[in-house]
């Protein structure tokens, strides 16, 4: 059956249901050699795909391959794959839901453009930031900065418009101190660039937090954070309290 599979996908006539049961046979009796050899057959493929352009028909279903290697527990091979055919979701599943790599995670999303960052966090971002409370919310800081602020903004944000906070804020449902922080460095960050009304509504969400009974006995970061914010965001949470 492996035998009869790989050549199918020699052929270029394999399906996603062949995929998943070539890599169910090479991870059912731990062939790793095999299995590293397909994933690197998937990269060049993916790689001659992309020179030839998109009209090259891949041999090979890329989501089934990330998929059925997750489910597998070979998690180095899904991201390996995910990674080379530069889809930032699968690539962030894993990491994020599979192997808790929340300091990767996060460096790997400052280097995406502000709105695809921006978009990666919709869905990460309340794990992000109830396991790296400061570290996330340097991120944020810097998808909610105008360009032309003084802070050191990653290059694929250029002539790309600051976020809202109130694109954020949900995130923060659990850490009000974490928001706290993250409005008052939007506030006294430079004026320009802020979208319509979201300097009001930053006001008013402060006002809301420094009301709120549970900002003085919520418990901050949790223990696994690092205990410093990154260079130039601001003073820490804890340095807050």
């Amino acid at each position: 059956l492996t035998h009869y599979l790989e050549e199918l996908h020699r052929a270029r006539r394999a399906t996603a249901d062949h995929t998943t049961l070539l890599l169910n046979c090479y991870t059912k009796v731990k062939d790793i050699e095999k299995l590293d050899a397909f994933i690197a057959a998937v990269d060049a493929f993916i790689a001659a795909g992309e020179a030839q352009g998109a009209g090259q028909s891949l041999s090979f279903d890329t989501e089934t391959a990330v998929k059925v290697c997750r489910a597998a527990g070979y998690y180095e091979h899904a991201l390996r794959v995910a990674l080379q055919a530069n889809e930032p979701t699968w690539y962030l599943d894993v990491l994020v839901e599979d192997c808790g790599h929340y300091d990767e995670a996060l460096k790997y999303i400052s280097g995406l453009p502000r709105a695809q960052a921006t978009e990666t966090l919709q869905k990460y971002g309340k794990a992000l930031v109830n396991h790296r409370p400061e570290e996330t919310t340097a991120v944020v800081m810097k998808l909610c900065t105008p360009m032309h602020s003084t802070m050191d903004l990653p290059s694929v944000y250029v002539e790309e418009e600051a976020e809202s906070v109130a694109t954020f804020a949900h995130l923060y449902a659990d850490r009000p101190l974490a928001l706290m922080l993250l409005c008052e460095y939007i506030l006294n960050s430079s004026q320009g660039g802020r979208r319509p009304g979201s300097e009001a509504l930053l006001y008013h969400t402060l006002m809301d937090l420094y009301l709120s009974p549970e900002l003085m006995d919520c418990s901050g970061p949790s223990p696994d954070s690092a205990p410093q914010s990154a260079a130039g965001a601001g003073p820490s949470v804890e340095e807050r309290r």
